[in-house]
């Protein structure tokens, strides 16, 4: 089941051919820190150890606290709530190679997906 769970990420991020790539075994708090952009590249995450910057189109959103409330390290899973968002919890889920993190959440009666790919390791635009 794992297995499959991780060529279906594979395939979702277009790793299958990067076998050079390596794979990232620390828990997930250890490897969101850091710059993640939305395939469109109008949507970008910086990852701080506790506070997430969020710009959507060159513009700022929001730079908020945030709070893991729970991490399955096996599954790859983190959910953390943004303090003063109006979104649910956030489920993110990295893949192994650290490439990218596919993002599940609520606002209002709407559940948004969103598919983020690793840039670089800033933490601030």
């Amino acid at each position: 089941m794992k297995l499959m769970m991780l060529m279906a990420l594979a395939g979702v991020f277009g790793f299958a051919s990067s076998a050079k790539a390596q794979l990232d075994v620390r828990p997930p708090r250890e490897v969101l820190p850091g710059h993640w952009k939305n395939a469109a590249g109008k949507l970008h995450y910086y990852f701080e150890k506790d506070r997430v910057t969020l710009i959507d189109s060159e513009k700022l959103i929001g730079v908020y606290p945030y709070e893991i409330v729970e991490e399955h390290i096996l599954q790859n899973l983190i959910k953390i709530k943004l303090k003063s968002d109006e979104a649910s919890l956030r489920d993110i889920r990295v893949d192994f190679k650290r490439k990218g993190f596919m993002e599940s959440f609520q606002v209002k009666s709407a559940t948004i997906n969103n598919i983020m790919l690793y840039v670089d390791d800033k933490r601030a635009p």
